[in-house]
């Protein structure tokens, strides 16, 4: 939602088509700032970050990872990895 609707809210989106997952989490807004952010992080190889990442993710993650007995960082495809060097998502999880 573009703003915040209150807790239970559903975009009309999600309830055509719900998604695949019960319970999801945002670490910061999306905003021009975290994009460079990341982007320097993901294709740049601008690791200063990552401890700070680490810390928002498991910030806002905190309730689903105190029942969680695994992380699982996303794969990329072999050919991804070596354009970028590093999977990044390893690297936070």
């Amino acid at each position: 939602m573009p703003y915040d609707a209150g807790e239970g809210a559903l975009s009309a989106a999600a309830i055509a088509t719900p998604p695949v997952y019960d319970r999801a989490r945002a670490a910061a807004r999306y905003s021009e700032t975290m994009r460079e952010l990341i982007q320097s992080f993901k294709y740049r190889d601008r690791q200063e970050g990552l401890a700070l990442f680490a810390r928002w993710l498991s910030q806002a993650g905190a309730e689903l990872l105190k029942d969680a007995d695994l992380i699982v960082p996303v794969p990329l495809y072999p050919a991804r990895l070596r354009w970028r060097r590093f999977n990044q998502s390893a690297m936070l999880a």
